[in-house]
């Protein structure tokens, strides 16, 4: 199975009054679960296209915009007991 998902951000403003623009990010998630096997694997890649975003910060940050990560790649292994 893959999965794809879309998100996306609308403009907003920080507490200073700083309009922050719109962005889009893009996960995809490939799942491999072999019939009769008690196990899966998967693996994920968030913000696919590597997009540089933040998020505004609170009246609790020193900073104005928080940084967010860059793209992640995520392996996972389960197994069913």
């Amino acid at each position: 199975r893959m999965g794809l998902q879309w998100q996306v951000i609308g403009a907003r403003y920080t507490v200073a009054g700083t309009r922050m623009p719109s962005h889009a990010l893009v996960d995809a998630t490939l799942n491999w679960a072999p019939a009769g096997r008690p196990w899966t694997l998967a693996a994920s890649i968030f913000n696919l296209f590597d997009r540089a975003w933040a998020d505004p910060g609170g009246a609790e940050h020193v900073q104005d915009t928080l940084a967010r990560d860059g793209r992640i790649v995520e392996l996972r292994a389960s197994r069913a007991f």
